[in-house]
């Protein structure tokens, strides 16, 4: 299931925000908290690559 918590963060909710609250009843319909918690550290493990990346520092 972590392939699918990635598929899910990278290539659906990060870029298709008209959808979040789609994949956000999905994780609540599934029931799962062991996948939503795989969902969520997905996430922040994005955002720490996006915040720590080269073109970031290179924008500011």
């Amino acid at each position: 299931m972590p392939w699918v918590s990635q598929y899910l963060v990278m290539k659906r909710v990060s870029i298709e925000p008209n959808f979040h609250s789609l994949y956000s009843n999905f994780l609540d319909t599934l029931k799962n908290p062991e996948f939503v918690k795989m969902v969520l550290n997905e996430t922040y493990r994005n955002i720490k690559v996006l915040l720590t990346s080269d073109r970031l520092r290179l924008t500011l």
